[in-house]
């Protein structure tokens, strides 16, 4: 038990220092500036697919090749085969999604000096941006320190129940199951799960209410043990894909 606690403790503390690296990483992002539109914020959500996005680079790039002025479009171009190269380093999305950072940006002496960052970020960013400007975008990366809340929910009709998981932006459907129960008679049948049959005449809204209680442990308070605010998990709502 003990052994428990200090992996937790040690796992809370890896978040707080991947927290930390986060803002201090907005905190630079959010004053660096620099000259044309040569500042490339690229984020690419999880299960998202990386030969969409190179295709993507491909066509920016093809496009920026079109920009009049030659030391914007040198600029804009060098900063896409820069974010080009970053995506070359991964053959998938990471389970969190992928954040990019490239251009050059003006320091305090008046310089120009290249940035170049990728990383996944600490929990999945549900986002998807491309953006060329003279700053970096960071309102993705500020909504995950603000929304750092999980919340478990359930939504449930007469005809199954639907297990989710809510943090930010971030939705995961951890579980679904219907019933099918004919209206006269033949067997009850509980799809996607292993249920018994209702007692016979039970609506499906009895029926589930009545082994809700069971995945919900399973599925919902066993997995990081998400908050639960509003309704009470038996209030009636409307099941939807």
């Amino acid at each position: 038990m003990a052994s428990t606690g200090y992996n937790l403790e040690e796992s809370n503390a890896d978040r707080n220092v991947e927290i930390w690296k986060i803002k201090k990483l907005i905190k630079s992002l959010e004053a660096a500036r620099g000259n044309g539109t040569s500042m490339i914020s690229l984020i690419i959500p999880p299960k998202d697919q990386i030969s969409r996005v190179s295709k993507m680079l491909a066509d920016e790039f093809g496009t920026a090749s079109n920009i009049k002025s030659r030391v914007n479009r040198l600029s804009v171009l060098g900063a896409i085969t820069s974010v080009q190269h970053r995506l070359k380093l991964y053959t998938k999305v990471p389970p969190n999604g992928l954040v990019i950072y490239c251009g050059t940006i003006v320091t305090e002496g008046g310089k120009e000096k290249k940035v170049n960052i990728d990383f996944e970020p600490f929990k999945p960013i549900n986002t998807s941006l491309y953006l060329c400007d003279n700053k970096f975008h960071t309102e993705a990366l500020s909504a995950l320190l603000a929304d750092d809340d999980k919340f478990g929910f359930i939504v449930m009709d007469g005809n199954g129940a639907l297990f989710g998981t809510l943090q930010g932006n971030a939705r995961e459907v951890l579980h679904k199951f219907t019933v099918d129960l004919p209206k006269k008679h033949g067997a009850r049948r509980a799809v996607g799960t292993a249920f018994r049959p209702p007692a016979h005449g039970e609506s499906g809204t009895t029926t589930c209410a009545r082994w809700l209680k069971w995945p919900q442990t399973l599925y919902i308070l066993a997995n990081d043990r998400p908050k639960h605010c509003g309704p009470h998990p038996g209030r009636v709502g409307r099941l939807q894909d």
